[in-house]
């Protein structure tokens, strides 16, 4: 499962999109991560575990990003480390804006052509 490490981030992505309901935010508060040095195919292990991936592209580091290693993937994750946190519907558009403030945006999310240029067609245009 895909995470990342910043709340604003995690934030944009709930409200990046337009939607007539509430959004919500998941944050899973556990530590320590899989070490790939100890434990070379992290899906050999029988528990969630999180785990940072190689900065293999610009995405992951400007994202925070990190994974969670599910056993069984198939089954709904719960856990009591995990907290929902809801953005009214009537909110969405309003923090959308505050993050762009922020800095947190499209084009600082996905670094590269595809990133800017649906960044700057969101300001340019009248679209959530």
């Amino acid at each position: 499962m895909d995470w990342t490490r910043n709340p604003l981030v995690a934030a944009y992505f709930a409200v990046e999109n337009e939607y007539d309901g509430d959004s919500v935010v998941y944050a899973y508060e556990k530590s320590g991560y899989v070490s790939t040095d100890a434990i070379p195919d992290p899906f050999d292990l029988d528990v969630v575990a999180r785990f940072i991936p190689s900065h293999i592209t610009p995405r992951i580091t400007a994202q925070a990003g990190l994974f969670t290693i599910h056993p069984k993937p198939q089954q709904p994750f719960s856990s009591d480390q995990l907290t929902k946190l809801v953005i009214k519907q009537a909110f969405r558009k309003d923090l959308k804006y505050t993050l762009y403030k922020f800095g947190v945006h499209r084009a600082a999310l996905f670094p590269g052509l595809d990133g800017l240029a649906k960044h700057i067609e969101w300001l340019k245009t009248d679209e959530y």
